[in-house]
């Protein structure tokens, strides 16, 4: 059966990650998630080759070749320009030994915007030698700025969270050794040492990521783009889109292709937390899914969930009546 044409396409990255650990979970304890469970027993399924997080925006953005430039189009939302030259974050964080692995422990730190300045100028002339200038227009947000080649910086930030950094890293190079350098830079820092005073992680590390130019963006594949992730509120406002919160979904007019784009359930996903990531859903199932599916039944149209697994489930409203097919719990799912 051909695949037909959707008019809301919604990605929601870790909605599919296989959850052991809930199989024993008491039914009494669980969140009701029928219309989403329901939704995908009675769902037409189309698959294709499977995709990182970042392919899979990439693709739905319709970027042309590689990952989005993400650092560019986030330094353009912060005022910096970014229409020349080779951007990319250099977000600050904390990183701490566990067993035999150096790990992520801190992706969003509290951070002052004085701290931020201190901590900045310790780095800066060390950039500077190197030929990056620095600027951080929030203190959780640092960029990079230079000429050259881009780089090959390390996975995206929201990815690395938790995570032991070694498989998220460059290869070795010239960006490894910069990290080092930068950590020898914060290493003991006053900053630091006040934090760690206060009983606050140090910020004792930068995070290379989202490396990439400014290049004219591909025209436009959505009408709207419904988000609350300012990264990705970012990229469709340097696409050119106009870009919506989700809580608007229930009201909000939606002529022509849609796109909804739900990040909250990702770093429940990343940290490998089972109970986290059950509450997740059950926000998709209440506030996102319910409300699109009774928008669906009363308008007519159709929707595709992708995965980042390769699936597409196609959503419309005459399955309503496919009552055969039997709902299934949404952590045995899993990766097909």
């Amino acid at each position: 059966m051909p695949e037909a044409a959707a008019r809301f396409e919604i990605f929601v990255p870790g909605l599919f990650t296989p959850q052991p650990a809930l199989r024993a979970l008491p039914a009494a304890e669980r969140p009701d998630l029928g219309d989403l469970e329901t939704a995908l027993a009675r769902a037409d399924v189309f698959r294709a080759a499977p995709d990182s997080v970042g392919g899979m925006l990439a693709r739905l953005f319709g970027w042309p070749e590689g990952p989005l430039p993400l650092a560019t189009l986030s330094a353009r939302q912060d005022g910096l320009g970014g229409e020349s030259g080779v951007w990319l974050r250099a977000d600050p964080v904390c990183l701490l030994p566990d067993r035999d692995c150096l790990r992520l422990v801190d992706a969003r730190p509290r951070l002052s915007a004085d701290e931020a300045a201190a901590l900045v100028a310790a780095i800066r002339d060390y950039l500077a030698a190197e030929g990056w200038h620095i600027a951080a227009p929030h203190p959780g947000r640092w960029y990079l700025h230079g000429e050259g080649e881009i780089p090959a910086a390390g996975s995206p930030l929201p990815e690395v969270a938790g995570e032991d950094i070694a498989a998220h890293l460059p290869a070795a190079g010239p960006w490894r050794q910069r990290l080092n350098g930068i950590q020898m830079c914060l290493h003991d820092h006053p900053v630091n040492r006040e934090r760690e005073a206060r009983g606050l992680l140090p910020i004792n590390s930068v995070w290379f990521w989202g490396a990439g130019r400014w290049v004219p963006p591909p025209a436009p594949r959505w009408q709207r783009i419904f988000t609350d992730d300012p990264l990705l509120a970012a990229v469709a406002a340097g696409f050119g889109m106009a870009h919506h919160p989700l809580e608007a979904l229930g009201t909000s007019a939606a002529p022509g292709k849609v796109l909804v784009l739900d990040t909250r359930l990702w770093p429940a996903d990343v940290r490998r937390d089972p109970l986290a990531w059950l509450a997740g859903v059950a926000r998709f199932n209440d506030e996102i899914l319910r409300v699109l599916t009774r928008r669906m039944n009363e308008e007519k149209f159709a929707m595709r969930l992708h995965d980042e697994h390769g699936r597409r489930f196609h959503l419309s409203p005459r399955q309503r009546w496919r009552l055969w097919r039997r709902a299934r719990p949404i952590e045995t799912l899993g990766r097909p």
